[in-house]
Parts: C-alpha cells; sequence; structure tokens
C-alpha cells in the first residue's frame, strides 16, 4: 500500500499542471455539496469542469456501454444519422470558457472522439494556446496512426485516458472487434514517443478498465501488462449500471420533478454484465495490491473494496454507497450534440439552455438551470440519496 501511495505522489509531482487542476475541481466540488444542502438552486460560481461529448459516433461495440452496447440507446442508429458538435460553437465555447475568472477543466469526450479527427485536434491546439488543462478520454485505436498520435502527443494535451478492459482476448471480447487491443497499445507507444518531442509537456497516459462479470477475474493480468507498457496511471472503475426497476423508478421521478418521460437510463440496464462474483474480484484485487507493480493503481472508491462492499455495488442496488448530494450540476457543464447544455452525459434527459442562442455562462445561471438544481435538492432532502439512475454512477472517475 506505501509503495502505490508513493506512486501516486510521484505521479502528481511529474504531471504537477494536471493534478493542481484536478485539486482545484475537487474542492470546488465538496464546496458544492455543502452549498447545495443549504441552497438547492445555486452554484458555486462558474463551472469548474467542462466536458464536451465531441460526438456520438463509434466504430466499437463495447458491451456495457449506454451508447453503442448490448442494450446502448444508439445502437440501431446508423453512425451517419447520429449528431456531432456544432464546430462553430465549439470554437466559440474554448474561447468563451479561457476567458473565465478561473479556467476550467476542459474534458473531450464522446463516443469517440478521434472519429472527428480535425475538429477534435483542433480544440486540443486551440484549448492549448489558451491555457486549458485538457483531457481527451479515446478507445485509443486510431491513435495507431502514427500522424494521428504526433498531434495529440505534442497539442499541449495534460491527460489522455485511454480504455482497455484485460488482455488483449478479454479486450477483443468486450469492445466488440478483434485486434483493437494490439491497435490501442500501439497507440499508446506512439504517444509516449511522440511526446518526448512536446517540450516537457507529454500528456499523462492513463489507462481505465471497467470492470464486469467479462473480466473479473483477468484484472491483475490487465495490471502486469499495464506495467510492462511503463503507462503513468492504472485505474479500475466497477460497471456503471441500472436495473430495469431502478430505471421504471426514475421515469416517475422525472415525469412527476421536469415533466419529462424520456428514459436513457433504461440503456444501462444490463443485469447480465453485473453478474460479477465479489469473491473472486476481492481475490483479484488484493493480488494487485500485493504486487510490486512499478506504476500507480487505483480503484472506484466504495470503501475498502471488501467483498462485502462489491457485492453491495454490484448485487444490492437499495444499498447507500454516496449519500452526498452529486457535485455535477454544481460544478461541471456538460455539453453535448449538436450545442446543448444538459447536466450529465450518460443521462441527458434535460437540456437546460441551446447554444446557438446563449453562451456557457448564461447557460449555467439560467433559470432552468435552476429549477433542476432545486428538484435534485429537494429530492436528495426528501429521500437521502440521488435519483434512482445514478446509484451506480462512475462519473467522477472518468
Amino acid at each position: 500500500m506505501f509503495r502505490n501511495t508513493w506512486l501516486k505522489l510521484a505521479a502528481a509531482v511529474r504531471f504537477h499542471r494536471f493534478s493542481s487542476k484536478l485539486l482545484e475541481v475537487r474542492a470546488a466540488e465538496f464546496l458544492s455539496r455543502r452549498r447545495a444542502a443549504r441552497s438547492g438552486s445555486r452554484p458555486l460560481g462558474l463551472p469548474r469542469s467542462v466536458i464536451i461529448r465531441i460526438t456520438e459516433r463509434c466504430f466499437l461495440r463495447c458491451r456495457m456501454c449506454g451508447q453503442n452496447g448490448d442494450r446502448g440507446r444508439l445502437r440501431n442508429v446508423r453512425p451517419s444519422h447520429r449528431p456531432v458538435f456544432d464546430r462553430r460553437i465549439l470554437e466559440r465555447t474554448i474561447d468563451e470558457i479561457s476567458r473565465w475568472p478561473i479556467k476550467p477543466f476542459l474534458k473531450l469526450t464522446g463516443g469517440e472522439p478521434l472519429v472527428e479527427h480535425e475538429m477534435t485536434l483542433a480544440a486540443l491546439d486551440r484549448a492549448s494556446s489558451n491555457g486549458l488543462v485538457t483531457k481527451l478520454n479515446t478507445n485509443g485505436v486510431l491513435l495507431a496512426d502514427e500522424r494521428t498520435a504526433r498531434r495529440v502527443a505534442i497539442s499541449g494535451l495534460d491527460y489522455l485516458s485511454v480504455s482497455i478492459d484485460g488482455p488483449s482476448d478479454i479486450h477483443d471480447l468486450i469492445r466488440g472487434l478483434p485486434g483493437v487491443y494490439d491497435r490501442a497499445i500501439q497507440g499508446i507507444r506512439n504517444i509516449r514517443r511522440y511526446g518526448r518531442q512536446a517540450a516537457g509537456r507529454a500528456p499523462m497516459i492513463l489507462v481505465s478498465a471497467v470492470v464486469s462479470e467479462l473480466n473479473q477475474d483477468r484484472i491483475f493480468d490487465l495490471a502486469k501488462r499495464m506495467d510492462e507498457e511503463k503507462i503513468d496511471w492504472l485505474n479500475f472503475e466497477f460497471m456503471n449500471f441500472t436495473t430495469p426497476a431502478l430505471s421504471e423508478a426514475a421515469k416517475s421521478v422525472v415525469k412527476n420533478l421536469f415533466g419529462t418521460e424520456e428514459t436513457p437510463w433504461a440503456s444501462f440496464a444490463n443485469p447480465g454484465l453485473a453478474g460479477v462474483d465479489a469473491g473472486i474480484l476481492a481475490d483479484e484485487i488484493r493480488a494487485i495490491r500485493k504486487a510490486r507493480f512499478s506504476i500507480p493503481i487505483s480503484f472506484l472508491g466504495i470503501g475498502n473494496l471488501s467483498a462485502r462492499n462489491i457485492d453491495d455495488y454490484y448485487h444490492n442496488v437499495e444499498a447507500t454507497l454516496r449519500r452526498g448530494i452529486c457535485a455535477m450540476p454544481y460544478a461541471a457543464a456538460f455539453l453535448v450534440p449538436p450545442a446543448h447544455m444538459v447536466f450529465c452525459v450518460d443521462y441527458p434527459l434535460y437540456y437546460y439552455a441551446d447554444l446557438e442562442e446563449t453562451s456557457v455562462a448564461e447557460g449555467w445561471h439560467s433559470e432552468k438551470a435552476a429549477s433542476f438544481r432545486r428538484g435534485l435538492a429537494d429530492y436528495h432532502r426528501r429521500k437521502g440519496p440521488n435519483f434512482p439512475q445514478c446509484r451506480r454512477c462512475n462519473w467522477r472517475f472518468n
């Protein structure tokens, strides 16, 4: 444990620009929760994180994905019909948030953002030139192209998160396409190689693994392989999922509070993948913690990671794992295609501003945004936890 803590601290010092911004964001989230408990509609100034979904297009079919997975809401929508963020508004937004008194942490995600190759790379360049700390979420496959990898590596990007869920056989099975593990690994190697040309600004490379029934007994194998690749950090997060019962409960809540019957969270009702054996997973975690890896390794925080806590996470959906109110509506702005502001990138049921008509700052302080915050705070005071569909959310760790 001490060795892993030391490795985390060493990584934080090495990538101090990113880690300083992350500490700032976490502090804002903490203060936002305290303010929300007193005043349900007032955020802590402007958002400290801005998350932009560049596109909903992706060429993978990841089993657990709420967009393209087994039950994804976009699975039957042709890629050419899926929305892409408005490039003009994207540029305007980056310019706007870079002028705020406290510049937010900017995250670009998807879909697969590098499908929109030129727009994403131009956004990274623009954000860097405006002094923003930036993160890119990707499946890593398109980074196997050396020209793409080089442009990403020298763009000024601070933090690259690559999704890998196990050794090659398991990863390819989960992601739905053969050969994608090898291409993602090649992409990581390309970033590391070209990052040496980045004048001290090579991005931190984090591999993010989602734990499900499909890989529960192979996460130690993944840790060994990532250690061999000398990535900068490995994070395991437990699967973001809901259940049919929670999905039905959520329908009633949002209809009563906001008058909408849209149910995007039903796409995360995938009980088959949540059939994790808590004993097997706890043993894998213990083995990882005992090993002397040379890279820092972290896990989604659900307590002490005992078999009991793991079992509660996957099988006891009524267990309250987080009692605090969700900080995202008070500290983070999520922007989704074509140019809408929402309070959650995974559950975009409530659009509170159209960036064709307003700025991010104006949308953030709009009455419609305040109405959502009041509804969330009132529900939290009456019921204790957050909305039913949010019981197993892991967004904060993305």
